[in-house]
C-alpha cells in the first residue's frame, strides 16, 4: 500500500509539473514530462547482472 501512495504522489507531482509548463510553454509540457519519464525509466530498471569470472 505504501508503494502504491508514493508512485501515486510521484504522478501528481509529474502532472503538476507538465500542467504548469503547460500553462507557460505548451510545447515545454511534453519536454518536460518526457525527461522525467527517461529519468524514472533509467531509475526503475534492474540493474543488470554481473557475471564472476570463474578461474
Amino acid at each position: 500500500m505504501k508503494d502504491i501512495l508514493i508512485d501515486l504522489t510521484g504522478l501528481l507531482g509529474l502532472c503538476s509539473l507538465a500542467y504548469g509548463c503547460w500553462l507557460f510553454e505548451p510545447p515545454l509540457a511534453f519536454i518536460v514530462t518526457g525527461i522525467l519519464l527517461m529519468i524514472f525509466a533509467y531509475k526503475a530498471a534492474p540493474a543488470p547482472t554481473q557475471k564472476k569470472k570463474v578461474e
